[in-house]
């Protein structure tokens, strides 16, 4: 009697009894709670399951956006290189019309025909013009000079381009300014020039010095003429240790040997050499630049 339990049930009808077991009320009692486990844990797995897929669906959300945008930022960037590459070209058609204007391109200077027997330097124009135009070797070195054409160009990769000639020296050979300058290039490339430097001088001059080991100045500094600006190597294209050296006049090549064999004891030979200079209105010019000077000095004064 004591694993028994007795359930008394009233109604209308009379009153009706049971009696239960004690292992079904806890068989009872057990499944109740398991249900009751189940449904709990059912609505948690409900809810995690419902959070991971608002979280998965937020970032795929997240991902289509960035893709928009992306899509949209590729699409300005191949508009802004679209109009680049219209503006490169529109430029370098200017510059090859520039160029056939000038006739640089070609390197075809045609001399200019004028009288230069009877032209005369002062002692004052010429201490200026040796100052301020490239002359005189840029070592001081005893070397071979040879012409570029005999080689390929640095930068052109040709045979036969009448540029600038080359001084055949020992690597770390000190090379100096040929006249007073600003500098308006100083790169260390690993082709072509090598490691370069380019001076701007007075009255529409310029000199080159290529293929160095080393490079002590930088771009807008001003050098004095005879100043050590670097020493020769052989970067770039350079067939060996060597110092590339040019001289220019308004863009185009000059006869470097022409200015590295001139000097004060021979000064009037660059007349006769390099006619396609006015060497005349030069003169004039430095005449006018000697007297706003004096003129400048005495109102100081």
């Amino acid at each position: 009697m004591k694993d028994r339990i007795y359930i008394s049930i009233v109604d209308e009808e009379g009153s009706k009894q049971f009696n239960l077991h004690k292992v079904a009320k806890k068989i009872f009692f057990y499944s109740i709670a398991t249900l009751f486990v189940l449904i709990v844990s059912g609505f948690l797995l409900m809810t995690y399951l419902m959070k991971q897929v608002q979280d998965i669906s937020a970032t795929k959300n997240e991902m289509i956006q960035n893709y928009k945008n992306t899509f949209y930022q590729n699409q300005d960037i191949k508009k802004n290189i679209d109009s680049k590459s219209q503006e490169l070209i529109d430029i370098t058609k200017r510059v090859d019309d520039l160029e056939d204007i000038v006739n640089l391109s070609k390197n075809t200077d045609d001399p200019i025909l004028y009288n230069t027997q009877n032209l005369q330097a002062t002692p004052e124009q010429k201490k200026l013009l040796l100052q301020i135009v490239p002359n005189g070797a840029p070592t001081n070195t005893t070397a071979k000079i040879a012409s570029v054409k005999l080689r390929p160009h640095p930068s052109k990769g040709v045979y036969g381009v009448d540029s600038g000639i080359d001084y055949i020296v020992p690597l770390k050979t000190p090379v100096y300014a040929t006249a007073d300058g600003i500098v308006d290039l100083s790169r260390a490339g690993k082709r072509g020039y090598g490691k370069f430097i380019k001076l701007t001088h007075a009255y529409g001059f310029s000199s080159m010095y290529a293929h160095l080991s080393e490079i002590l100045v930088k771009k807008g500094d001003f050098v004095h003429k005879g100043q050590l600006i670097g020493y020769s190597g052989d970067s770039g294209n350079s067939n060996g240790a060597r110092l590339y050296y040019e001289v220019r006049f308004l863009g185009g090549y000059q006869n470097a040997l022409d200015y590295t064999q001139w000097g004060e004891e021979n000064f009037d030979s660059i007349f006769e050499k390099q006619t396609h200079v006015h060497w005349d209105k030069l003169l004039w010019a430095i005449d006018d630049l000697r007297q706003i000077k004096s003129h400048l000095s005495s109102s100081e004064g």
